[in-house]
């Protein structure tokens, strides 16, 4: 009896699991993206596997080190991404399938066929899938021949136009900062880039964890997997070059002489994919020696301090333009700075539209020329791409006819937001040097590199740009400064020259005596403050657009001032320093007169005269001019008129 009621039961659950549910829908092709689901039949593909879990990675903003956020981090999205793939993995050793496992973004790359989507798709751990397509960087092409060092110009003319000598002389090279070669990959032991290669000590080289190639086949002359650095079109060990390249000799190319470099190549012949790129972050934000596990073997004390990416990944050959944004979010919570070329596609507006120069977590560089104009190349905010309207790019630096080295000990002169950007991440390694209190914290070097640019306005009007509009959507906030960004370092609420206050000439200690117009080069003492080109004595700056002569109330937010001073607003009396009051033109007055009493701050008589307290003045004052009664000047209450008398007796005053 039991038996047949057993059967009976298990007969009714197999055939109601195969009645599909009303409204169920097979939901598995959301999860992916177009372009593979367009893939044919068995088509052998490259996908990524996005995984459900994130981090809670808010914590790493309360590290007071550069050193411990990475740390913070790296320990963080290890483990979730080792917990949260295990299934999976397990699942594709099984099947046999070739992929490889991501920490910096939980992620997999998968090389299978197209069956393996819906399978893949289906499981309630991932997120999404996405494509991993070859992309061409927008990179400038190698010379047809072997250059040779010619046409040397001793420190080339974008070191020399953006100060790096000043800051040189000030002690301020680079000394002790790490910057990451995102490229190409580099040619290690050229003459102007061995002595800053960090895995050199002067006689012997050691690549483990200062080298690592993503490019896992083919590879071109470099070959796949090279243990050594080794560059296979030249472009990588162009872009060093400009950050800290120098021979010893007249050959000057670098920024920042005395940083290291470590390298990854994350292109193979200038062709690139998602997730060589995502390798090359991984290895420069956690470092681990040739041929081992980022998982087991990463090293963050050893992580980069700046990563420089003369590269772009557009979605216009398939690369999703959210591909790369949480991985350089990633890395730039671990306290890195990611410097990037804004693109080569301009100059039409909003052409910077590939990651990851389009991101707000991503410092982008325009380029310009020796005349400071902005080159017809350079691509144009705001980025649209992704709906957000964000300006870019962040500055602008040298990035025409930009002479560096290349592979076979030449040099040769490119062309490219390519070029600019290393200027810009050989700021940083300066900045850094100058005070090694800003590794880790990427908003104050962030910030230092924007307020001491140069201004530079345009008529191009992208993205609704005003022709005194700084910054813009084609210079950002301008042509890099380094002696500037150095000087601004001391820039403090201390001194009342914050770094919103600096200008492109630095902070200066010169004391200023009040009433003494200040500008860009001169700043005032440590008792004054310079708004609007003006020094005002005393106290901290009220709110933009306030000028104070004395001191703040209590609110900071309105002038007190003596008689005959502008005051902050007309209907706050307490914006004038006792015992004057704020008259109803906006001018603090030292004669109180009574409701219904004319005023007449025209008539120098009678200067400064003003409501009682609890009054206002109401009409235009007469002065010397006749007025109509109904525009004459006097006090009352707020919301009375003042008297036909006390107004009639202004006029006839004002006529005598």
């Amino acid at each position: 009896m039991n038996g047949g009621i057993t059967l009976a039961v298990s007969t009714i659950v197999f055939l109601l699991a195969s009645i599909p549910c009303v409204g169920q829908t097979d939901t598995w092709h959301d999860k992916v993206a177009p372009t593979l689901l367009e893939s044919s039949a068995d088509e052998p593909i490259q996908f990524l596997v996005i995984m459900n879990e994130r981090s809670d990675l808010s914590k790493a903003a309360l590290l007071p080190t550069g050193e411990e956020k990475g740390r913070f981090v790296f320990d963080e999205l290890t483990r979730t991404a080792s917990r949260s793939q295990a299934n999976l993995l397990a699942h594709l050793r099984q099947m046999g399938v070739e992929h490889r496992s991501f920490w910096l973004i939980n992620a997999l790359l998968v090389h299978g066929k197209t069956t393996l989507l819906k399978q893949l798709a289906s499981r309630d751990d991932v997120a999404r899938l996405v494509p991993n397509p070859s992309v061409a960087a927008d990179i400038p092409s190698p010379p047809q021949s072997q250059p040779t060092p010619k046409e040397i110009n001793a420190t080339e003319w974008g070191i020399e136009t953006t100060n790096a000598p000043d800051a040189w002389a000030l002690g301020y090279t680079g000394q002790g900062v790490v910057v990451g070669g995102n490229d190409t990959g580099l040619e290690w032991d050229h003459q102007a880039i061995i002595n800053q290669y960090r895995g050199w000590n002067g006689s012997t080289a050691d690549h483990d964890y200062n080298w690592h190639d993503s490019i896992h086949s083919g590879g071109g002359s470099c070959g796949a997997d090279s243990a050594v650095p080794c560059d296979d079109h030249g472009h990588g060990t162009h872009t060093i070059g400009t950050v800290m390249g120098d021979d010893g000799g007249s050959n000057q190319i670098g920024m920042a002489p005395d940083a290291r470099w470590i390298g990854c190549r994350n292109m193979d012949q200038g062709v690139g994919t998602p997730a060589t790129y995502i390798e090359c972050f991984e290895f420069f934000m956690a470092p681990y020696p040739v041929g081992g596990d980022p998982f087991l073997n990463g090293d963050p004390s050893l992580s980069a301090h700046v990563i420089n990416n003369s590269w772009g990944c557009p979605p216009s050959e398939g690369c999703d333009h959210d591909s790369l944004l949480e991985v350089v979010e990633n890395v730039r919570t671990a306290g890195i700075l990611v410097v990037a070329s804004a693109g080569n596609e301009g100059s039409s507006c909003s052409t910077v539209a590939s990651p990851p120069a389009i991101y707000d977590a991503t410092f982008s560089v325009g380029a310009v020329d020796s005349s400071d104009d902005i080159a017809g190349f350079s691509s144009r905010g705001p980025v649209t791409v992704d709906g957000s309207d964000r300006l870019k790019p962040d500055v602008s630096a040298p990035g025409v006819d930009v002479r560096s080295c290349l592979p076979g000990g030449g040099y040769d002169s490119w062309n490219g937001t390519s070029m600019a950007s290393p200027h810009v991440a050989g700021l940083a390694a300066l900045l850094i040097s100058a005070d090694p209190t800003l590794v880790g914290d990427v908003d104050k070097l962030e910030d230092l590199i924007r307020t001491s640019a140069r201004p530079i306005t345009t008529d191009e009007g992208c993205g609704g740009d005003g022709l005194s509009d700084v910054p813009n959507n084609v210079f950002g906030y301008g042509i890099m400064n380094a002696l500037a960004a150095v000087d601004c370092i001391d820039c403090d609420d201390d001194n009342l020259c914050t770094i919103d206050q600096c200008s492109f000439e630095g902070c200066s200690n010169d004391a200023v005596e009040d009433g003494i117009e200040c500008d860009d080069s001169l700043f005032c003492n440590g008792e004054d403050v310079c708004f609007s080109g003006e020094c005002q004595h005393e106290g901290d700056p009220c709110d933009e657009g306030d000028e104070c002569s004395s001191t703040c109330d209590e609110t900071e937010e309105n002038c007190l001032a003596p008689s005959g001073t502008p005051c902050g607003s007309s209907a706050t009396p307490s914006a004038c320093d006792s015992p004057d009051t704020c008259d109803g033109m906006g001018a603090c007055a030292l004669n109180i007169l009574e409701n219904g009493e004319p005023c007449d701050d025209l008539d120098p008589a009678t200067a400064n005269d003003s409501c009682q307290p609890g009054g206002i003045c109401q009409g235009e004052p007469t002065g010397v001019f006749f007025h109509p009664p109904s525009a004459g000047c006097g006090c009352a209450l707020a919301g009375e008129t003042p008297s036909r008398k006390s107004t009639l007796s202004r006029i006839i005053g004002a006529l005598i």
